[in-house]
């Protein structure tokens, strides 16, 4: 491997920053959730389309011109194949990859989602069964998109499967998503494979959600299911009782008021 810190070639690393980033196999792939829109029809291609964005966005990082834009250069397109851990085809251009990549970086915008490095060499590996598997990757990627660096939210299906479509915005009722939403994707919007998903989110990618008679539901991809119980009632209950000492020192104003007025 060639280092960029001997070579001179790169303006904003510093020793640190190359050795974690090269070495560190977790390092993340981000790319908007709008490129998952083609996921269910053309599996690999999307997952091209990840690494792509993934690499002019690192460029644009770390190998630009005066101006600040994304600049080219062998060093630049050697160093962002060690980062991302693959390798252009033999029998492609090393420029043309770049505006390759380029090109998909300007046509896909909005909410980012990401995905380990590892992980994704993971999925363009193991190749997919079927449809359930896929649309399980997905609702993954939707809710990763929607945490964003958050320990823990709260959201709803309207907005996971919007995401899981490639949209930004939830949709507005259940009709809508059956009516604009993939074949497949709208498909699983049913009690039973819901839980399936929310199942198989928890054991395969450690993304949990709870839901306790509130409409919508908490997913994290940092707590255990027990530490998200625990923090979702631990807030319920502060702010229940935080409001209702609000009330009872309300009332307790009024009333005094109303002793000071004459009968």
């Amino acid at each position: 491997m060639l280092n960029p810190l001997k070579l001179g070639v790169m303006d904003k690393w510093t020793r640190k920053n190359w050795q974690l980033l090269v070495t560190n196999n977790n390092s993340y792939y981000n790319f908007p959730v709008s490129i998952l829109e083609g996921f269910i029809r053309d599996t690999q291609g999307t997952l091209e389309k990840m690494l792509m964005w993934a690499a002019y966005d690192w460029i644009k990082k770390y190998s630009i011109d005066k101006k600040g834009k994304a600049k080219f250069s062998i060093q630049a397109m050697r160093d962002v194949q060690d980062m991302l851990g693959f390798r252009i085809p033999c029998d492609t251009d090393e420029y043309h990859f770049y505006k390759a990549c380029g090109g998909i970086y300007s046509r896909y915008k909005g909410a980012r989602t990401g995905i380990t490095r590892r992980l994704y060499w993971e999925l363009r590996d193991k190749g997919f069964i079927d449809d359930a598997d896929k649309v399980v990757v997905l609702s993954f990627l939707a809710g990763k998109s929607i945490l964003g660096k958050k320990d823990y939210c709260k959201t709803n299906d309207l907005l996971l499967f919007a995401r899981m479509n490639g949209l930004d915005k939830p949709y507005k009722n259940e009709d809508e998503l059956r009516e604009k939403s993939h074949i497949v994707i709208s498909a699983h919007f049913t009690r039973r494979r819901r839980d399936t998903i929310r199942r198989r989110l928890a054991e395969e990618f450690h993304l949990q959600s709870y839901s306790n008679r509130d409409r919508g539901y908490y997913i994290s991809s940092k707590f255990t299911l027990e530490q998200l119980i625990e923090v979702v009632e631990g807030n319920r209950k502060s702010s229940s009782g935080t409001f209702k000492k609000k009330i009872s020192d309300t009332r307790n104003r009024v009333l005094a008021k109303l002793a000071k007025k004459p009968p």
